[in-house]
């Protein structure tokens, strides 16, 4: 190896660092809006197996067959809790949830968008540190 290679390893400087910052002045309220849209579909689609998968672990756990004899001791037991609460309705709640999910998110995705869009005149936007060592 050459000295004055050696010589120039030997007095390398410390490693320096670069910083960037960037900030977030704008979201694009139709971007906001279709990612928003897959989120609400997702979500609907969980919540809706969530449900049903709920609704079979009760009725396996015998909850519904509880509820039927602590509600024909009382009353206000008008009918069965398993007649009212049967698969079928909680496939149909399951089948209501997901597109009330879905709207939902869309429509607050829209509208957090553009308040972001609204606040970021008086604020300046979010700022975000980045560096990197080398």
């Amino acid at each position: 190896m050459d000295d004055a290679v050696g010589r120039r390893l030997a007095e390398k400087s410390p490693a320096s660092s670069r910083q960037v910052r960037l900030t977030l002045r704008y979201i694009s309220v139709w971007s906001a809006t279709k990612i928003s849209f897959l989120f609400g579909i997702g979500l609907g689609i969980v919540s809706g197996v969530t449900l049903l998968t709920l609704w079979g672990v009760l009725n396996q756990l015998g909850a519904f067959a509880q509820l039927n004899t602590l509600l024909s001791g009382t009353s206000a037991g008008s009918g069965p809790a398993a007649a009212t609460i049967g698969f079928s309705q909680a496939l149909g709640i399951a089948a209501l949830l997901g597109p009330l999910n879905t709207i939902g998110s869309t429509v607050a995705g829209m509208v957090g968008a553009a308040l972001y869009n609204l606040g970021v005149r008086v604020t300046g936007g979010a700022t975000v540190g980045f560096s990197s060592e080398n």
